[in-house]
C-alpha cells in the first residue's frame, strides 16, 4: 500500500470517542447540552451523593433529600438549554439546590404540639 493510499483511508477513518465515564465533567456537560441524556446520566452519577448530602443537612430527612435531589437534578437539566459554556453548570448545582431548597414547602410534623 502507497504512502498516499494510507492517508486516504486516515481521511476516511472514524474518530475515536472516548466512552462517556472517561470525559471530563465540563464535556460531559457540552454533551448534555447538545442533547445527549446518557451524558446527563453520568453527571447525575458522578454528584449525586454530594447533592443529596446538601439537601440532607437542610432537611435532616431521607425522603425529602432524596426528593429534593431529584428536584436540582431536573432544574439542571432545564438550565442546559440556556448553557453557553461561558460558566460552568456544576458550579451552579450547590445554587440550585439552596433555591430549591428555599422554596420546597416545609414538611408536615404530625403529632401533638408540645
Amino acid at each position: 500500500m502507497s504512502h498516499e493510499s494510507a492517508m486516504a483511508i486516515q481521511a476516511w477513518a472514524l474518530p475515536v470517542v472516548k466512552p462517556l465515564a472517561e470525559l471530563d465533567d465540563s464535556e460531559l456537560v457540552s454533551a448534555a447540552a447538545d442533547g445527549s441524556r446518557d451524558a446527563f446520566d453520568v453527571l447525575v452519577e458522578r454528584h449525586r451523593r454530594t447533592v443529596y448530602q446538601v439537601c440532607y443537612r437542610f432537611v435532616n430527612n431521607h425522603e425529602d433529600a432524596t426528593d429534593l435531589s431529584q428536584d436540582v437534578f431536573l432544574r439542571a437539566y432545564r438550565a442546559l438549554r440556556n448553557f453557553r459554556g461561558q460558566s460552568r453548570l456544576l458550579k451552579a448545582i450547590p445554587a440550585i439546590s439552596q433555591r430549591g431548597l428555599r422554596q420546597a414547602p416545609l414538611p408536615v410534623i404530625s403529632g401533638p404540639p408540645h
